[in-house]
């Protein structure tokens, strides 16, 4: 049983419904550990649930479960809001989380990228194990931190791996980004203890996130209130215009956290499949290296940052590899929510209507992603070519790593970008080896992030 709870609860999720001969839906009761949650594995049934109605005009609210997180997101996140408060917060932050805007930014991202390269070519001439996630966790945050504020986190910088992960060295806000995957999974699971009262992780880092929150007012103000002109960045745009009141800060800085601990890790272990399938699958590798001898040939920089809309739109491989990879390995794994109480929410499952008023809502992506009534015989295997088959279609909702609805993730076009033009930077240049996966099981491949990098003979990359 020990070893059964080291795994992602999915995996458990995965083993009952098979059990249970796969059905559109079932109910996990664990009372009194956890509130009793109906797990949800079919497509049009979660586009019931997080559609906008008349009885839930931005599809059904967030589970109680997340409201564990407002010690680390902060009450006013845009995950945890709900209503018209949700509303007004995405339509403030909206405007640069779109494509026009971000592909501005595209410099900040390959900048950052080029540090990443500079470390993979250290850790490639050296013959370096090194666990590939560390590296792309600390190069998203930076991503992050220079797109959304306009601040460079340094989380690159440090040399001494060790380091990378002690929040103390990490960067200058103080960040503890390697908490992040433990944190958060921690704050997910002990609702028993919430029950009586406690809050066993999020109480005893409940001081580093209080400074965190200090540091990252700071720069809200720094960025804002300086008479040169602010740096461009999602925040700078969000909040251009608006008094600076105290009020205006504290959101902004619940907005920042959520954007903080929402996107660097899913990003960073989204970057890590990528790798990870390519590896395993040559005749992908050699697909998307042909596609960007294409498209950029000896000039891939100067592309991205001269003609970004243009070549993004070319690169359709490469856009089914990060699709693949994300059906295969969603790194959100899936989506709580709560039908309220009399909204009279009735669905139709293979054993007859049932009505969803008051339920606990859990969407699986992976089990959802893996249904071979939707992807066919192959559903389990990595192949991104069905995304540009003609011929296979892909039923609506069959697809939603980023959610869908209303509430769908405001990420989504960030974290393609970001992948997109890393994938660019580097895929020409290395080959990744993983290390250690013989007689591995899918479910340990999390824990087992241990990667060789090694320069590709032949790069026809631009050194930068």
């Amino acid at each position: 049983m020990g070893e059964e709870l080291k795994k992602h609860p999915d995996y458990g999720f995965r083993t009952i419904w098979h059990k249970l001969d796969r059905p559109s839906m079932f109910l996990m009761d664990m009372r009194p550990l956890m509130w009793p949650v109906i797990v949800v594995a079919d497509a049009k049934l979660a586009d019931d649930i997080v559609k906008a109605s008349p009885a839930m005009p931005y599809g059904a609210t967030k589970s109680p479960t997340v409201s564990e997180l407002h010690h680390l997101l902060g009450e006013e996140s845009i995950i945890m809001l709900e209503g018209e408060e949700w509303k007004a917060v995405r339509k403030s932050f909206n405007p640069g989380f779109q494509p026009q805007y971000l592909h501005s930014l595209t410099s900040l991202v390959v900048g950052k990228a080029n540090v990443f390269v500079s470390q993979m070519k250290s850790a490639a001439k050296k013959q370096e194990v090194v666990s590939l996630v560390h590296y792309t966790q600390a190069l998203t945050l930076d991503i992050i931190g220079e797109v959304t504020m306009g601040h460079d986190m340094h989380a690159q910088s440090s040399k001494d791996e060790e380091q990378i992960s002690d929040p103390e060295h990490l960067s200058p806000i103080q960040f503890p980004e390697a908490l992040c995957v433990k944190l958060l999974w921690e704050v997910r699971v002990p609702i028993f203890f919430a029950a009586l009262g406690q809050r066993p992780a999020t109480m005893s880092l409940q001081k580093p996130y209080s400074k965190l929150d200090s540091r990252l007012a700071t720069i809200v103000r720094t960025q804002t209130e300086s008479r040169k002109p602010s740096k461009r960045s999602i925040m700078a745009l969000a909040i251009q215009g608006q008094e600076l009141t105290p009020a205006l800060v504290k959101n902004t800085v619940d907005q920042l956290k959520t954007f903080i601990f929402a996107g660097e890790d899913t990003t960073a272990i989204l970057l890590a499949y990528v790798f990870y399938h390519l590896s395993r699958t040559p005749h992908a590798l050699e697909k998307l290296r042909a596609e960007h001898d294409a498209i950029f040939g000896d000039n891939t920089e100067q592309l991205l940052l001269t003609q970004m809309s243009a070549v993004m739109e070319k690169m359709t491989y490469t856009m089914a590899v990060v699709r693949e990879t994300l059906r295969l390995n969603s790194p959100a794994g899936g989506s709580a929510r709560m039908v309220p109480p009399g909204t009279g929410l009735i669905v139709e499952t293979e054993a007859g209507k049932a009505c969803l008023d008051g339920a606990i809502i859990y969407i699986s992506h992976m089990l959802i992603h893996t249904r071979e009534e939707y992807w066919g015989p192959d559903a389990t295997n990595f192949n991104p070519d069905r995304f540009l088959d003609p011929s296979f279609e892909i039923p609506s909702g069959a697809w939603r790593p980023f959610e869908r609805g209303p509430r769908s993730c405001i990420g989504l076009e960030l974290a393609l970008l970001e992948v997109r033009v890393i994938l660019a930077l580097t895929v020409r240049q290395f080959d990744f080896e993983k290390v250690g996966y013989d007689g591995i099981t899918e479910e340990e491949l999390y824990d087992n992030d241990l990667s060789l990098s090694k320069l590709v003979d032949a790069a026809v990359m631009v050194e930068c």
